[in-house]
């Protein structure tokens, strides 16, 4: 099923309404979620703790 619901409480609809569901809506938006992810724009306040070395391997994504 399909998380149209975000599960942060803070969210009551996918940020920039991205739900990234599956691999096809992921790499459809890839240029941009590189680009955030560069820009210390996402993951939001970093809650996932991602690394410098999560973001290089994010701009460095290949397909």
């Amino acid at each position: 099923m399909p998380r149209t619901q975000p599960e942060h409480a803070g969210f009551s609809a996918p940020p920039a309404g991205f739900a990234f569901e599956n691999w096809d809506e992921i790499l459809g938006h890839k240029a941009q979620i590189q680009q955030v992810v560069a820009s210390r724009y996402m993951p939001l306040g970093n809650m996932t703790n991602m690394s410098d070395e999560e973001r290089d391997m994010i701009a460095a994504w290949e397909e």
